[in-house]
């Protein structure tokens, strides 16, 4: 039987079809393979700078923690020696006010006394 050469045409135009078309798969695989590659190393690279960026801001903020930290601790230590020597004011100051307390209540029992005894002279005069 012989071939038609319009069948034989058609099949060889197939056949080349077929195989440009096997080789434009071939390109576009390989193509998405090294996309692939390149979009993994670029998301790969963000994360190592974000990871990076994160412990830069860790580290800061420990720095800040440990500053407030301090600063709390020399402001406690100032309110306790604010309050050391508020009450070594108020001692001071207080001790003047109970010796003068105490100097007239003597001032008041001597007067006291004297009074009485100045009433018993008066009396025996009498």
């Amino acid at each position: 039987m012989p071939a038609d050469p319009t069948v034989q045409n058609a099949l060889i135009v197939i056949a080349i079809a077929l195989s440009v078309q096997t080789v434009l798969m071939l390109c576009t695989v390989i193509a998405i393979s090294v996309a692939w590659k390149r979009a993994q190393t670029a998301v790969d690279s963000h994360l190592n700078r974000f990871e990076e960026r994160l412990d830069d801001i860790a580290t800061q903020t420990r720095v800040a923690v440990n500053a407030l930290e301090r600063s709390s601790t020399q402001v406690n230590t100032v309110l306790h020696d604010a309050g050391s020597v508020l009450r070594t004011v108020g001692s001071v100051v207080g001790a003047p006010r109970s010796l003068v307390m105490a100097g007239a209540a003597s001032a008041a029992s001597a007067f006291s006394r004297w009074r009485r005894s100045r009433q018993q002279s008066h009396a025996e005069a009498r």
